[in-house]
């Protein structure tokens, strides 16, 4: 983090901050918990920072002198609680020596004018404070795909299972959204504005280009370019590392948190986005999920024989499921059975 927090004023105003504490898979989770654990002596001055969003968030009454004492309580109580503890509690004459101005402004942000009441005659408040743009989120369920349209004239191929997420103003100021899952980005040139996809510690940057991200959840991530040129940067506790792809090369996380490329074959990466589905020597495991976020499925596997992963081979081409586990089922020798979303795999 380029930035330097010293105390809570300097959390409150980081909107990456805000948005870890606020939503439970805040995509900077990452970022934050890298933070914490490289400056552990700042655990008291972000539990504060956390407290504080907390409250204003959730306190959406009593803005008078009565609820604010009541709020401020809360506060202290909170971080001076037994699981929260630092090694020496915040006191209430140490907490109104905080920045509230700084704090009022936070919670305008969260809760609208209505807070500026909460704050009374703490600090000078401006009358007008720029709201945060809100946040637009696309998600595709399992069995799902679709083609999302950016404000920029940019198009995204969102897979199963994936979901992205981008300012209302995406565009006007700055082009940057977050993935989880899989997509496929036809980005529209705009030299002044690089387009930046961020999942987890890795940033993917292009200008006019055509590219597919895969960041499932418990899956190394990987990038593969079709046209033009991205920079990948990761920034993270264990590693920083930056590369430059040029078509047919694919970015990827090693199992030990190093960012490589290799070349990829470009006529069938990108065949999902078509309906295909497309397997060469794909171990049985990774199948199972491919196959289950494509259909909508839970898949259970009886008497899978030996300690080694079955190899899966084939192309189907907005098959059924049906025929695609009959297909590969007559190759490994299983048969199956489809009751609604339940597969049962039973291999002979």
């Amino acid at each position: 983090m380029g930035k330097k927090y010293q105390d809570i004023a300097d959390f409150l105003e980081d909107h990456t901050f805000r948005d870890w504490v606020m939503h439970e898979g805040s995509v900077y989770r990452q970022k934050w918990e890298a933070f914490l654990a490289d400056h552990p002596e700042m655990k008291p001055e972000v539990e504060m920072a956390r407290t504080v969003i907390l409250e204003l968030s959730r306190d959406q009454m009593g803005w008078d002198k009565k609820g604010k004492a009541s709020t401020k309580k809360a506060v202290l109580t909170r971080i001076n609680a037994p699981s929260t503890r630092p090694k020496q509690t915040i006191s209430p004459k140490r907490m109104s020596s905080f920045t509230w101005t700084k704090v009022a402004v936070v919670a305008i942000l969260l809760l609208g004018v209505g807070a500026v009441a909460w704050f009374g005659q703490q600090a000078s408040i401006p009358t007008k404070v720029a709201q945060e743009p809100e946040w637009v989120v696309r998600v595709n369920h399992a069995g799902q795909k679709s083609i999302v349209h950016l404000p920029d004239g940019s198009k995204v191929v969102l897979n199963a299972s994936s979901t992205i997420r981008y300012r209302q103003d995406f565009g006007k100021m700055d082009r940057g959204l977050h993935l989880a899952g899989e997509a496929f980005f036809e980005v529209k040139k705009d030299t002044n504005k690089p387009f930046k996809v961020i999942t987890g510690a890795i940033t993917t940057t292009a200008l006019g280009t055509s590219f597919s991200i895969t960041a499932f959840e418990d899956s190394y991530p990987s990038i593969k370019l079709a046209t033009g040129v991205v920079e990948i940067n990761q920034q993270s506790k264990e590693k920083d590392g930056r590369l430059r792809l040029v078509p047919g090369e694919e970015a990827f996380m090693t199992a030990d948190n190093v960012l490589e490329k290799r070349q990829f074959d470009p006529s069938i990466a990108f065949l999902w986005k078509d309906g295909i589905l497309y397997f060469n020597r794909t171990p049985f495991s990774e199948v199972i999920e491919t196959l289950e976020r494509w259909y909508a499925v839970d898949i259970a596997v009886h008497h899978l024989p030996g300690e080694t992963q079955p190899l899966v081979s084939g192309r189907f081409d907005n098959d059924h499921l049906d025929n695609v586990l009959t297909s590969i089922g007559y190759s490994l020798r299983f048969s199956h059975e489809i009751d609604q979303k339940k597969v049962t795999i039973d291999f002979q």
